[in-house]
């Protein structure tokens, strides 16, 4: 099956991101799982693009902050790695991952 016939079922689905189990739609995972790879590849300016298309669905998904903020960190954008960590701790205040990530 491919992206496109994935993306046809509108039904949301329901993945583990680090530590907690969460429920978004398919467009959303989609788009999360193209900013773990462009990550992976080094493709911090993409990755960071394609993270805030998967946050603009899914607001308040943490995870997802802290994996743009990672990428804006890793290609040496440091204040907006920070406020997307802090964006991260605000959504989930309790998350240990979080504050000791």
């Amino acid at each position: 099956m491919g992206i496109f016939d994935f993306l046809k079922n509108e039904k949301p689905v329901t993945v583990d991101l680090f530590d907690q189990t969460v429920t978004m739609s398919k467009e959303a995972l989609a788009y999360s799982q193209l900013g773990i790879e462009k990550y992976n590849a080094q493709d911090y300016v993409s990755a960071v693009e394609v993270f805030g298309q998967s946050i603009s669905l899914m607001p308040r998904n943490a995870s997802l902050y802290v994996w743009r903020g990672t990428s804006y960190e890793d290609y040496g954008k440091y204040d907006e790695a920070e406020m997307d960590f802090q964006t991260a701790l605000k959504l989930e205040p309790d998350d240990f991952w979080l504050l000791t990530g």
